[in-house]
């Protein structure tokens, strides 16, 4: 193993050991208070590194769920991989939509769909905040659900397919405010 690989493994291992600290002791608004199906649990905490359509490369927190009400992925985090100058022509709106549609096609492909399901949803607090951490030496920018964030989701249409296809469709949740309007908090939630 090159040493350039054996930096990038513990720079993973680093910021997937710091996830399991700082999110688990954040209240999830959509884990904590679920919108509907309560009786369905939730997954323990996963973690994938993925490119976004912009080449962005984030790694990704969340948890799943399978329940009456659909196939659910709920978002917890996300932290961009430094050095990457695609993540920051994105605003975090528009960071939190492309994560939260590559996750949902990443949790599908992994499932394995075989035919069209039109019952998947995204959920997200309805307000991020950006955080600077340091992880063994290299400033990482993280976003959180923002402490009195509420819950909303949005419905997918997903397909088989090279990539699987994922598509906004149906019912979504109402648009939920920021408590905090204001910086550091921002609303994502209004454009579902």
């Amino acid at each position: 193993m090159t040493m350039r690989n054996r930096c990038l493994v513990l720079f993973l291992f680093a910021l997937m050991l710091s996830a399991l600290t700082n999110v688990s002791a954040q209240q999830i608004p959509c884990i904590t208070t679920p919108p509907d199906c309560t009786g369905n649990p939730w997954s323990g905490q996963q973690f994938v590194t993925i490119t976004l359509p912009n080449g962005c490369t984030v790694t990704l927190t969340y948890r799943t769920r399978i329940s009456p009400c659909g196939k659910d992925v709920a978002l917890e985090r996300i932290s961009k991989q430094p050095g990457n100058a695609a993540c920051n022509l994105l605003t975090i709106q528009q960071l939190v939509d492309e994560a939260a549609i590559e996750l949902v096609r990443f949790v599908a492909t992994v499932r394995g769909v075989r035919e069209c399901e039109t019952d998947w949803r995204a959920f997200r607090g309805s307000c991020f905040d950006e955080v600077e951490e340091v992880h063994v030496g290299t400033v990482v920018v993280s976003y959180y659900p923002c402490a009195e964030a509420a819950c909303c989701w949005k419905t997918y249409r997903v397909c088989p397919g090279d990539p699987v296809s994922v598509v906004p469709f149906g019912v979504n949740s109402p648009a939920q405010p920021c408590p905090k309007a204001n910086p550091p908090c921002v609303p994502v939630c209004e454009g579902i």
